[in-house]
């Protein structure tokens, strides 16, 4: 794995864990291709983020769609993750972006733990 050191600009959002913690999984996206961010009817009108990219380790782009543990955790969550996927896409191969999320789907999306930008050396 690539030597990752965090930007000291980088952004860390924390989202409040909901119920009991499952285990946490990194997706880690050393390119990042698409960003979209939706509303999800079926969750309260809670923004969904759908990310598609290279995970580390991998050839093909993949598809990923991350929400917050609520509602509430939801809209602060993906807007600033938004950001930061936009950013490593306009760097191609200067940032990766780390997804913390549990390992278990929610209505087919992931929750997110934690979203943070890394410079790539």
């Amino acid at each position: 794995m690539r030597n990752r050191l965090t930007c000291v600009a980088a952004l860390t959002v924390l989202t409040a864990l909901a119920g009991t913690a499952a285990a946490d999984t990194t997706d880690i996206f050393v390119a990042v291709d698409k960003v979209a961010v939706a509303v999800e009817p079926t969750a309260g009108m809670a923004p969904r983020l759908e990310l598609t990219g290279v995970l580390d380790g991998g050839a093909a782009p993949v598809t990923q769609l991350y929400a917050g543990a609520n509602a509430t955790a939801a809209i602060e969550v993906t807007q600033r993750c938004e950001r930061l996927a936009l950013l490593a896409m306009a760097r191609p191969g200067r940032y990766a972006l780390e997804v913390v999320r549990t390992d278990t789907l929610n209505n087919g999306r992931y929750t997110m733990r934690v979203c943070r930008l890394a410079r790539v050396d």
